[in-house]
């Protein structure tokens, strides 16, 4: 692929978010079955504001710091510099952050939100620094998942960011929902509602009848609003179909997207009306949507009358502005995109002799990842699938180390278990020191010091794990913080992991 088709496609991405987000922004939170063709809003207002394309300019700040060392921790601290709104799960990840829980603790402790809409919506910044390549797409939609979301949350970012950047070698649109679905647990309930679509959709049920089967198989807490305003036709409640869960709803919303895929059948503007038409979260769906098909047909595959009214304006409404740094315009975040896309695939682009840089795309076959089975090759694919139990990494030199447990709470004297995963990164055994801070009163059972042999890398995964308690002192302390150093015998660095937990 030239660098400058590569260069239209992120573009298009950009536009594609914009006019979805402002095609659904007007329907977003309302249930009903709808007939939209075009911009329902008042045209010389521009583009809408919207959230899910708000986050992703400061995840492009973070990622021009950090290259491909950005992280789920540096995301989180970006977050709470860049981000004011406290609403939903953005407030309970912050609120989280705040008392010191790294990410993907922030994501799941007291977070009854962690399943909702707010992480597949930013998958594109990941796809567009990633094209061709959805499984290290998926590695940093996980880490930006995790900072507020966990279990079907996660994977709805996962699965969006899959798809997206294998869009870009990949026109397909059944072997793109595969390629997402690769990365992504079988029995999810993410996954079970787009198998339910694609079936609909084989047996030949129109996208309504789709809909109704798809929200009464995971009913969605979202279509909360009954009143409409004028611009809105109105809709009689569906009595039939049951309210879900608050907070529990990208299962459902990611699927509703699907829908306007499948259903589609790769025009722009038949499935980005579809997604719209199926009520819910709407402007998260037709974004997705826009972004989507945006990739795939580039500016050219996108109509002027969508573009003609929003223009190359972005307007935001969750970020404080003053922190400086934020692209205003498609073509400022496109020109910043592509700038820096070769840090993250170096290996892919060429320079011809008197000619554009180009960018290699494997085929197709090579993007699909069953993560599910079998010895995973690194530990990152482990935690696309094991949200849970709640664990805290490092990354280091010679290892990477993990601890994981079931709760971040506490109740005197009452024990702690602990689990330590070492992954090894060099060729050779290493005896590792464990050496423990803790509270006054509180014990662990390898003692103080402790000492673990690390099993050496032999060209597949190695992982050494082993069980630990800590047993709380049951006098002092409402919340209590934590730090395990690490150091393998006869080497200077050290890694360390900072635990911090809270008394019931």
């Amino acid at each position: 692929m030239k660098f400058s088709d590569y260069k239209d496609r992120v573009r298009a991405c950009w536009l594609g978010k914009n006019i979805g987000g402002t095609l659904g922004g007007p329907f977003e939170g309302y249930r009903g079955v709808f007939d939209i063709t075009y911009y329902t809003h008042r045209l010389e207002d521009g583009v809408l504001p919207n959230d899910d394309l708000d986050l992703q300019l400061v995840w492009l700040i973070a990622a021009e710091a950090f290259g491909k060392a950005v992280t789920s921790e540096v995301l989180g601290e970006y977050w709470l510099t860049y981000i004011p709104c406290d609403w939903s799960e953005y407030g309970a990840g912050k609120n989280n952050l705040r008392a010191g829980l790294r990410p993907p603790v922030s994501g799941a402790f007291r977070n009854p939100y962690s399943e909702s809409n707010g992480a597949f919506i930013r998958s594109e910044i990941w796809a567009c620094l990633n094209p061709g390549a959805p499984e290290q797409a998926a590695k940093y939609a996980f880490a930006d998942a995790s900072v507020d979301h966990t279990g079907e949350g996660v994977y709805g970012e996962i699965f969006c960011a899959a798809v997206e950047s294998a869009a870009f070698a990949v026109s397909d649109i059944p072997t793109l929902i595969r390629i997402g679905m690769s990365f992504i647990p079988d029995d999810c309930l993410l996954a079970k509602c787009i198998r339910l679509v694609a079936d609909c959709r084989e047996s030949g049920l129109d996208w309504r009848e789709a809909r109704k089967k798809l929200l009464l198989f995971a009913p969605s807490p979202f279509g909360l609003r009954y009143i409409y305003d004028n611009n809105i036709p109105e809709q009689n409640p569906e009595p039939d179909i049951p309210m879900g869960t608050v907070g529990h709803d990208a299962a459902t919303n990611v699927a509703l997207s699907v829908i306007g895929l499948l259903y589609g059948e790769g025009d722009f503007t038949k499935s980005l009306c579809i997604a719209a038409s199926c009520g819910e979260d709407t402007d998260c769906t037709a974004g997705f949507i826009g972004a989507l098909m945006g990739i795939l047909r580039g500016c050219g595959g996108i109509e002027e009358r969508w573009i003609q009214p929003i223009g190359d304006e972005i307007k935001t409404c969750t970020l404080d502005l003053t922190k400086g740094g934020v692209a205003s315009t498609v073509t400022q975040l496109t020109e910043r995109v592509t700038r820096l896309m070769p840090t993250f695939l170096p290996e892919r682009l060429s320079y011809p002799t008197g000619g554009e840089p180009e960018l290699a795309l494997p085929s197709s076959d090579a993007f699909f990842r069953p993560l599910k089975t079998g010895l995973f090759e690194y530990v990152d694919k482990r935690l696309f699938l094991q949200t849970q139990p709640l664990f805290v990494r490092a990354e280091g030199i010679l290892y990477d180390a993990q601890i994981s447990f079931e709760d971040v709470t506490y109740t005197p004297c009452v024990p702690i278990p602990l689990k330590l995963t070492i992954l090894t990164k060099q060729p050779q055994q290493q005896w590792v020191r464990m050496k423990w801070y803790l509270p006054v009163g509180w014990q662990v059972s390898t003692g103080s010091e402790g000492w673990v042999c690390a099993d050496q890398y032999t060209g597949k995964t190695c992982l050494t794990e082993q069980s630990l308690t800590l047993v709380p002192d049951g006098t002092v302390g409402g919340r209590e913080d934590i730090l395990l150093e690490l150091r393998a015998e006869g080497h200077p660095s050290r890694l360390w992991i900072p635990l911090t937990f809270f008394r019931k």
